[in-house]
């Protein structure tokens, strides 16, 4: 096996002889040739064959995922969902007297198709633990809003009635104030927040009004509480159902796991990122490389930042899949690890790929040249170790074999880098035997940016694999743990955040005003005493306020193809013969399963395609066989209170809008922007300033930045503009791109200032920063130059035909020299001609060299330059004037 091949292989160069393992080992001991590629299949492969069961494949097969990945996931993910929901809908299509046993549950009362439909809806996830998390989400509200009920009419078991005292009805508007502030206010995830307030609304309508009916909730503190005779306790026994739906529309045909799903993308990383390390030795060390070379990796590149999606949200979850205990919560732990190492190797690996020049000197191919060899053994070693990483994320643990091999693997790695550093060395100093000090610095520059960063990337893995080493030792405490999703705790963390005051202040006045319309009423509109109002305001509760009008335009076309396109498609059903009865059901079926794909596959008509599933089913549902009504009128008020709620949810969020003076998604985005860039700026301060011994990474900080200004650029782009100029859509992205380069950069900067990983700043930097004239000025015009680019992003938020007040300013247009990659003092001169007298290192790191680390620096220098610069010429070369039309 290649795992026996591994052993063998590194207890010969253990020992010289194939006779030197260890007794246990020796189950594995055959014969290999020395000729016989190490890891044949996993390593050409990229680890090993992701698993895929015979129903998968036969899935994947059937929505086309070799033609469409994103579309066969998308619609498996919508099959399942409208399969198990037009099953859990057969029983209210039949007619009655079809089926006695349906008949009994149905009316027992607690079993509501369209309730079960609409939690499906809003809780269905692409894997078991998001679909967990989320419907853990929506019981939790469910079951507050149960407490809060049942606590009230403990207090006044009647509710309120005609002979009832006042303080009543003002002690149930008051409870019900206070439970709706409470919901709001703490930090509840949105789909708590959605249930608690929307199953709540109902009840709390009913208590108020006048009555001579009983409510139907009896509390469990009342001695005359049976199950079947409280509304509330049949919402919680229906709740027990619609979560085992969730569940089971997740485990069928078969289960797709949140850990299995982050393995297979940590695979596809792995395989991506040994191809594209691959390429850039090659092309390196090629006589006359082709720059268009360059270009191809650079699009396997973006492929393999692609791959990174939402690992973080995925290892988070996957909590639900084994309560993080035993060999899935080791699992979890070991790809936690994989993903943070394997997004510092990108950053490493893009960063010199862009930094260096198209064209390579003729001393770079000859260095590179002598050293491939080298190069190609560490490849080797960053295979096996990737492997091993990869064997141990799959099992939750290594075997003795796998952990005797993976200690030789280290040491293997270790020597080899010695050698590489060694080899360097010597062949640096051969080949800048001749010539200028300065055009040798500058000719084989690109060799040392890529030394320096197969020596990062050594050490990482090294890292990733000494943690390895002592997790297969049983010692648990070398993994970090997965940043869990929080818990109770988290509910009550900085309540006083301005933005959360913000949220949740437009939550309760959108609640509270349509809870006010729905008790009064308006005119023959709206019905009073309704409660369907607030529950469909609770409903529409959204996070982002974006563009309010774009957003609830969406919503409008979800409610009128829910509730008026679905009773049209209704009346088509003309009887309750059987195959009028499999019309109907096909009918739910097909409309579900469409109006679910786009909710998932489209981010245009996402909403309107949720609201579409959650209300198109409702409605279907409603369609008796054996009635030719089809209910105009019913029609018309379900409409009437769907439009006011968004109306009402509409003007609450331009409301805020204009009072925050950040609603817009133009808004948004500019702020989100302008944070990053503010973020970017003070990185930049710190990792270049000497007196700053200390630094924070602020890489997932920028990003986290960068991702919501992305999208509300996206959303930017189709919002109504009114009077103001176009939102410069293409300009906004292609800035946006050039920014996130530049934190990519930024993050390459982090490593070469704290090599060692230990947040301090290299000594050796230090000195340089300190000592170094030409630098000091260089850092000095490089910090000038992001204040000027981020003059100039500000001109995203002018809205005029104006000319732009920042084009006025004299440093716009000020051309800096800054020269980053030439040595222009004394002091860097002596460091650099000491450099390449040195045939071996102390230290095993190429990265402690002085003159990698030099030239790392400088690149990465020149590259935030280039970047710069392209961002200002972006802005300035565009044509700000609005086109005539």
């Amino acid at each position: 096996s290649s795992w026996a091949q591994i052993v063998v292989f590194f207890c010969a160069l253990d020992s010289g002889t194939r006779g030197s393992c260890p007794r246990s080992q020796s189950a594995c001991m055959a014969k290999v040739s020395e000729d016989k590629p190490l890891l044949e299949r996993d390593v050409e492969g990229g680890a090993r064959s992701l698993r895929v069961g015979l129903i998968r494949r036969s899935a994947q097969r059937l929505f086309q995922a070799d033609t469409n990945p994103i579309f066969a996931e998308d619609a498996e993910l919508a099959f399942r969902a409208a399969s198990i929901m037009t099953l859990c809908a057969i029983p209210v299509m039949l007619p009655p007297g079809s089926s006695a046993f349906a008949d009994r549950v149905l009316r027992m009362g607690f079993y509501n198709a369209s309730g079960i439909g609409s939690f499906v809806v809003f809780n269905l996830g692409r894997t078991f633990g998001e679909a967990f998390e989320s419907a853990k989400s929506g019981a939790r509200g469910t079951l507050f809003a149960a407490l809060s009920v049942w606590l009230l009419y403990t207090v006044f078991p009647d509710g309120v009635g005609p002979d009832t005292p006042p303080y009543v009805f003002w002690g149930g508007l008051a409870w019900g104030t206070l439970y709706v502030i409470v919901v709001m206010f703490l930090k509840l995830n949105l789909t708590t927040q959605i249930f608690a307030c929307m199953n709540f609304g109902g009840y709390w309508i009913t208590f108020l009004r006048e009555s001579v009916v009983s409510d139907g909730v009896v509390s469990p503190f009342n001695k005359e509480y049976g199950p079947l005779q409280d509304s509330v306790s049949k919402m919680l026994m229906a709740l027990i159902l619609e979560f085992l739906v969730v569940i089971i529309a997740n485990l069928l045909p078969y289960p797709v796991w949140s850990l299995e799903l982050v393995e297979e993308r940590a695979m596809a990383r792995s395989m991506e990122f040994m191809k594209v390390f691959r390429r850039m030795i090659e092309f390196y060390a090629a006589e006359k490389p082709n720059k268009y070379d360059k270009d191809q990796v650079i699009r396997n590149m973006h492929t393999l930042k692609a791959r990174t999606g939402l690992t973080k949200k995925l290892l988070a979850v996957s909590f639900w899949e084994n309560f993080g205990m035993g060999r899935g919560g080791l699992r979890r732990r070991v790809l936690n690890s994989i993903d943070d190492t394997m997004a510092k190797l990108f950053s490493l690996l893009y960063n010199a790929w862009t930094s260096t020049e198209d064209e390579t000197s003729a001393a770079n191919s000859e260095l590179m040249s002598k050293i491939k060899p080298q190069f190609v053994k560490c490849l080797i070693d960053l295979e096996v170790i990737l492997n091993f990483a990869m064997e141990a994320s799959r099992d939750g643990e290594l075997s003795e074999i796998e952990k005797y091999a993976l200690e030789k693997a280290l040491a293997a790695m270790k020597s080899n880098e010695q050698e590489l550093s060694n080899a360097f060395l010597k062949a640096r100093k051969e080949a800048t035997k001749k010539g200028e000090l300065e055009d040798t610095f500058t000719a084989i520059r690109s060799v040392e940016v890529l030394a320096f960063t197969v020596s990062q990337i050594l050490h990482e893995m090294r890292i990733l694999a000494e943690k390895l080493t002592k997790f297969g030792k049983k010692d648990e405490s070398s993994i970090a743990p997965v940043e869990e999703i929080s818990g109770f705790a988290g509910v009550f963390n900085n309540l006083h955040d301005k933005d959360h005051l913000l949220k949740a202040s437009r939550y309760f006045m959108a609640y509270m005003m349509c809870i006010y319309i729905g008790w009064f009423g308006f005119r023959d509109v709206l019905k009073n005493r309704d409660a369907g109002l607030a529950g469909l305001a609770a409903l529409l509760l959204s996070e982002s306020m974006g563009s309010a009008v774009l957003k609830d335009m969406s919503r409008i076309q979800g409610l009128v193809i829910g509730t008026v396109m679905c009773r049209i498609l209704g009346s088509l059903i003309l009887g309750c013969e059987w195959y009028w009865v499999a019309a109907h059901i096909l009918l739910h079926f097909f409309w579900v399963f469409g109006c679910l794909f786009v909710m998932h596959h489209s981010k245009a008509f996402s909403t309107a395609g949720c609201l579409g599933a959650a209300l198109g089913t409702a409605t279907l549902l409603s369609v008796k066989c054996s009635e030719n009504d089809i209910a105009k009128s019913a029609t018309f008020d379900s409409l009437a209170t769907n439009c006011a709620a968004v109306i009402i949810s509409m003007l609450v969020d331009l409301s805020f809008s204009c009072c925050t003076g950040k609603g817009r998604a133009s808004d948004q985005a500019c702020i989100a922007l302008d944070a990053a860039w503010t973020s970017m700026s003070s990185s930049l301060q710190e990792l270049l300033d000497p007196t700053e011994p200390k630094f924070t990474s602020r890489h997932v900080e920028i990003m986290g930045h960068l991702q919501t200004a992305k999208a509300m650029g996206a959303e930017a782009a189709v919002e109504p503009r009114f009077w103001r100029v176009d939102w410069q859509a293409s300009l906004f992205d292609r800035v946006l791109s050039e920014v996130e380069h530049l934190s990519t950069v930024l993050h390459v900067l982090e490593q070469c200032t704290d090599i060692d990983g230990n947040n301090d700043m290299d000594a050796w930097l230090v000195s340089v920063l300190t000592r170094s004239s030409h630098l000091q000025t260089q850092v000095r015009h490089a910090k000038e130059k992001m204040e000027v680019v981020g003059k100039l992003l500000k001109i995203f938020a002018h809205e005029t035909a104006e000319r732009f007040p920042g084009f006025g300013e004299s440093t716009i247009n000020y051309e800096f020299n800054l020269q980053l990659g030439k040595l222009a003092d004394g002091y860097l001169e002596d460091e650099v001609g000491e450099a390449l007298k040195i045939e071996k290192l102390d230290n095993i790191k190429l990265s402690k060299d002085k003159l990698v680390h030099l030239s790392m620096v400088l690149a990465s220098c020149d590259r935030a330059q280039a970047l710069l610069r392209n961002i200002q010429h972006l802005i300035l070369q565009h044509s700000w004037k609005p086109e005539a039309q």
